[in-house]
């Protein structure tokens, strides 16, 4: 490959599952971004399960080589498309006390997304709910117990990857003691590196201890450990120095997304990129302005800013993982046979409806359970859902 098309495979963008005619703008410039940079792979969101599977292998059909799709099936693809498996929060999986049901969520989300053609789970989320006041990973994780969010989150990640996916560990270096959001501000979390250790960094290394074939890095700032300020995206102290060399990690490092605004007030897409490949990221997700991005991390090899070795580490890695999940054998032997008798089937939404049940938490009972109606004065009760799946488990409760 020439430089630039090594430093293309770094690289991953948007794709949504929606429909496009031959005059779309967008998706014109998209096959040119896969079939002219040799763009590494793309991230799925949203549309339909129709549109996503002959979108996806449009895309595989005109990429000379294979492209790696990821997607943030946090809650099973049924999160983001009509018709799919849709799982409780994680908070909710954690209430039933049952590590297997994080399992089965993880193999039975692996197994819809391979079908429609996607080969990495952005998922679990391991960061650990102890800020009350977080606007954005409050219920997506696990809980406020660092021990039950790495038992967890490696079930789920065992789950993926005995099918032969890969499972991606999010926000390292841990999102949950934040006030503020990264997709608009940089967050900043206390403590010492021992600190991190016993706390955020726990259910990352234990994930890593269990073999997770991905880490995704965060925008997050921990001024005590690397006192420059910088986000985690940027910060080798944070990235390389500890997941790389003090932990020995093998595995595909990729950012969150560049073209969140915890980053854009710091450097814009090029410079963003080369800051985080300097951190040690092999995967750049969603720059903000692709071709600038090639260009300028292609220049900062020429000038001598980043080694060509360097980028060749990231490539070989990315490459590696391509080959381990069978891209080359199978570049785009999906069928839609198989999307039609597996993707939401009975079997696997009685799996989400056990789960869902058995999260059911009494937090609370002044006498009152169970409900008997000759010993209630007045009952109210609040339908957060018009789900059908909701309605069956008041009926259960409630006459």
């Amino acid at each position: 490959m020439t430089l630039e098309e090594k430093v293309g495979q770094m690289i991953m963008v948007r794709i949504r599952g929606d429909f496009y005619n031959s005059e779309s703008n967008y998706y014109n410039e998209l096959k040119r971004i896969v079939s002219t940079n040799n763009i590494g792979g793309l991230i799925t969101f949203g549309g339909s399960i129709h549109g996503t599977f002959y979108n996806l292998k449009e895309l595989q059909q005109i990429s000379d080589i294979p492209l790696l799709i990821g997607a943030d099936y946090e809650r099973g693809l049924g999160g983001w498309m009509d018709g799919a498996t849709l799982f409780p929060t994680n908070m909710a999986v954690a209430a039933t006390d049952n590590i297997d049901y994080a399992y089965k969520q993880g193999q039975i989300t692996a197994k819809e997304a391979k079908f429609l053609g996607v080969h990495m789970i952005f998922a679990p989320v391991l960061d650990i709910n102890n800020n009350p006041e977080n606007p954005i990973i409050n219920f997506r994780s696990y809980s406020d117990d660092k021990e039950i969010v790495a038992r967890f989150g490696t079930a789920f990640i065992k789950g993926v990857q005995s099918e032969g996916l890969y499972a991606c560990a999010k926000h390292y270096p841990g999102h949950g003691n934040t006030s503020v959001d990264s997709h608009s501000s940089l967050p900043s979390i206390s403590g010492n590196l021992e600190y991190a250790l016993q706390n955020e960094l726990y259910p990352f290394r234990y994930a890593i201890n269990n073999s997770v074939r991905m880490i995704m890095i965060g925008h997050i700032a921990m001024p005590e450990i690397d006192n420059s300020g910088l986000p985690a995206t940027y910060s080798s102290i944070l990235t390389e120095n500890i997941i790389r060399k003090k932990w020995n990690y093998k595995g595909l490092l990729i950012t969150d997304a560049l073209e969140m605004g915890a980053l854009l007030d710091i450097a814009w897409a090029g410079e963003s990129a080369i800051r985080a490949i300097e951190a040690g990221a092999d995967i750049l997700l969603l720059p903000s302005d692709v071709n600038h991005t090639i260009e300028s991390v292609v220049q900062a090899v020429r000038n001598g800013r980043l080694s060509e070795s360097r980028i060749d580490k990231s490539v070989n890695r990315i490459i590696n993982a391509k080959n381990e999940l069978g891209l080359f054998d199978m570049k785009s032997n999906v069928k839609w046979e198989n999307v039609v008798t597996e993707i939401g089937s009975n079997k696997n939404k009685r799996t989400a409806n056990e789960i869902a049940h058995k999260s059911i938490t009494l937090v609370k009972d002044s006498g009152k359970i169970p409900l008997r109606a000759e010993r209630i004065d007045s009952l109210t009760h609040i339908v957060m859902s018009t789900d059908d799946d909701v309605r069956s488990i008041l009926k259960r409760f409630i006459r």
